[in-house]
């Protein structure tokens, strides 16, 4: 399909009619292969994928990746669509409706893992707190009414989870103040250095 070659045998510069010149490998095509986009339709140039968009099958452009190669996933964000090994931080990998891997982006706002839920967080980026309650909020700081539930982990949860009635604590099972419009007291079991609410005191 070439009708030029004279700088080199292996290499056309000009191809036949209605035939796509790869500018990156000097062969021509017809039709364009998957793994080429369009750089100039007026002059029937095309490109290759992968040589700017590594593991990329399918490409619009130099920086819009539409299919990588087999399982491997397909990361978007606002400017870009590129192929990576893993999902990076605040991403999750699911599939779109060919089955292909991609990486979708965390609804929960600073979640660094929300791993098949994006409405679901595992775990906060470094320096927020999640609510393992709900899954569904990570927060700058411990809020009032709520005890670590696992300080390596950066998990928190309700203090009313594990203690009926109860508004703030120390811990899951050290209440320090119930709430008041319940009339609970604090009861506290010097045995076991429990302290709880308690509608009538024992």
């Amino acid at each position: 399909n070439c009708s030029d070659c004279s700088v080199s045998p292996s290499s056309c510069i000009k191809c036949l009619s209605d035939n796509y010149m790869d500018q990156d490998t000097g062969y021509c095509y017809n039709p364009i292969p998957d793994n080429s986009f369009v750089v100039s339709q007026s002059q029937m140039l095309i490109q290759t994928c992968n040589i700017y968009l590594s593991n990329c099958a399918q490409c619009a452009n130099k920086t819009f990746c539409n299919k990588c190669l087999k399982n491997i996933p397909l990361l978007q964000n606002y400017t870009k669509r590129i192929c990576v090994q893993s999902c990076p931080q605040e991403y999750y990998m699911t599939t779109d409706s060919s089955g292909n891997n991609i990486c979708e982006h965390c609804y929960v706002e600073n979640c660094s893992d929300c791993f098949q839920d994006p409405n679901k967080c595992n775990k906060c980026i470094s320096g927020k707190y999640l609510d393992i309650s709900t899954n569904d909020t990570c927060y700058d700081s411990k809020p009032d009414g709520y005890y670590y539930f696992n300080l390596n982990l950066n998990e928190i949860q309700p203090c009313g989870i594990p203690m009926d009635h109860c508004e703030l604590c120390q811990s899951s099972n050290f209440c320090t103040q119930c709430i008041a419009t319940d009339n609970w007291a604090l009861y506290l079991n010097k045995t076991n250095l429990l302290q709880k609410c308690l509608s009538v005191c024992p």
